[in-house]
């Protein structure tokens, strides 16, 4: 048992060191297509607060789903319950 616990540890260590690498590695690569995208005009949004950020800014989203209508006002209801600031305007859509 000990030795699983054990093992198991450093498995999970030697994994968070992985991902760590990964993501150091991969932070000039983003930082560069960040740059040249937005010498382009466009938009690039590197981080889950930045996007937060924006859409609090934004304060609203449009949304078109040919989902059933049911579903489509539940997930309205959800995503304006998680996030009070951004007014949510669901539509559904018919047809081919």
């Amino acid at each position: 048992m000990k030795t699983t616990v054990l093992w198991l540890a450093a498995f999970l260590t030697a994994l968070w060191l992985q991902t760590f690498d990964v993501f150091a590695a991969a932070a000039p690569t983003l930082l560069k297509a960040k740059q040249e995208a937005e010498s382009k005009g466009y938009t690039f949004i590197t981080s889950f607060d930045e996007i937060v950020a924006l859409a609090k800014k934004e304060g609203r989203l449009r949304v078109l789903s040919a989902e059933d209508p049911n579903v489509i006002k539940a997930t309205a209801e959800a995503f304006q319950k998680k996030y009070p600031f951004i007014n949510v305007r669901a539509e559904g859509i018919e047809g081919t």
